[in-house]
């Protein structure tokens, strides 16, 4: 198959929606397929792998790492005919998606989207003042591309039904989660070389990977660490990753008396990331917001227990063992951390368990779901449009 994947994001931005882009198109190369990525430009990037092609964008300001496509049709009419493709694959319903749309209606072929974000939160994290007209706003968006759509993918049981109960759409709605490539665990010699730079010997790390952003819920994690902190005062929270957040999350750490045991790593290749896993004692996420929460998976396939917020995306991972759920509560959350690093037969217990539960996601077997799924649609779009050739 030939397949092409939109996207309002990709490299050099670090995000779960471009691990998500990569990880499925490292699988379906290697099964024989072809994929071809069209997303916006960034000033001063260049790739270097092959199909890979540019819209014009305008670049955010300040540590967003983010750039706005500014979709255009003839920018890349002439080269979707030539690749002819057999599915069109968005990451995201407007901007890149309304393009992606356009032309899978003009080509006659599968349009499939990927659940990435719970936008429903997002807007009322970010927008609470505009809260109620942003959710109509958005579910408005949502419920006509839906209609656009052959296939919807929900990375988990918990968003499938999320979005079967809120938009009741006609396309099929099936759960493909993002997978995890098993052959970056690991490198003895950069995880020494990481542990003796992060100076965390005889220290227990708390880790958190991900967005430095609000969407994170990351007051909350740092307000938690103060409380394990005071009780624990051994401990280091190593947060890997960078974003617009940053400066604010010093500034608590500082406020809370507990910056000289916080490392904020900024962002980093994603081939290190089972890397830091293994220096961790323990994963920490307290998202609230996310559709699968792929990091827990990559945290736990380098044996890493998780304490991760009870919410959707999270509960899904961790139902089959590897971690603890706990309530959105601060003591609740710290008492949780606090007792899986005093008890170190426990915490082997879930590291085995996470091992297991991350192998289940491999990229071998994930791809082979969505090879199966992108002909599902195909047979089902043919169906629906029978003069199709």
């Amino acid at each position: 198959m030939r397949i092409v994947s939109f996207s309002n994001t990709y490299h050099p931005t670090v995000s779960g929606v471009v691990t998500s882009i990569d990880s499925f198109k490292l699988g379906l190369l290697n099964a024989g397929h072809d994929v071809h990525i069209i997303a916006p430009e960034y000033s001063g990037y260049r790739d270097t792998e092959p199909y890979i092609y540019r819209l014009p964008s305008l670049d955010l300001p300040g540590d967003l790492n983010f750039s706005l496509a500014l979709p255009s049709k003839s920018r890349i009419s002439i080269l979707m005919e030539g690749i002819k493709p057999h599915i069109i694959h968005c990451q995201h319903p407007f901007l890149t998606g309304d393009l992606a749309a356009t032309f899978a209606q003009d080509m006659d072929i599968p349009l499939v989207y990927t659940f990435h974000s719970r936008y429903d939160i997002i807007t009322h994290r970010y927008m609470p003042a505009i809260a109620e007209i942003a959710d109509l706003v958005m579910d408005d968006v949502l419920d006509r591309f839906f209609a656009k759509c052959t296939l919807i993918i929900a990375p988990t049981p918990t968003i499938k039904n999320f979005i079967i109960e809120n938009y009741n759409p006609k396309a099929i709605v099936q759960v493909i989660p993002t997978p995890v490539n098993l052959d970056h665990y690991c490198d003895e010699v950069k995880i020494q070389q990481l542990r003796s730079a992060s100076n965390i010997d005889g220290k227990q790390v708390l880790l958190y990977i991900g967005r430095l952003a609000r969407e994170k819920n990351l007051e909350f994690l740092m307000t938690v660490f103060a409380l394990i902190h005071t009780k624990l005062p051994e401990t280091i929270l190593m947060l890997v990753g960078g974003g617009p957040d940053r400066d604010r999350l010093e500034n608590l750490a500082e406020k809370l008396n507990v910056r000289s045991n916080v490392i904020i790593t900024g962002f980093v290749d994603h081939a290190l990331i089972g890397c830091y896993a293994s220096l961790a004692d323990v994963f920490v996420f307290p998202s609230d917001s996310e559709t699968q929460g792929l990091v827990l998976l990559e945290a736990m396939a380098a044996g890493v227990p998780a304490v991760a917020v009870k919410a959707p995306g999270c509960e899904d991972v961790l139902t089959d063992g590897g971690g603890l759920l706990v309530p959105l509560d601060e003591q609740a959350f710290s008492d949780a951390v606090i007792e899986l690093l005093s008890d170190r037969n426990r915490r082997m217990q879930l590291s085995h368990d996470a091992i297991i539960t991350a192998a289940r996601y491999s990229l071998p077997v994930i791809t082979d779901q969505l090879i199966q799924a992108y002909e599902l649609a195909i047979v089902r779009h043919n169906a629906l449009n029978p003069n199709n050739p």
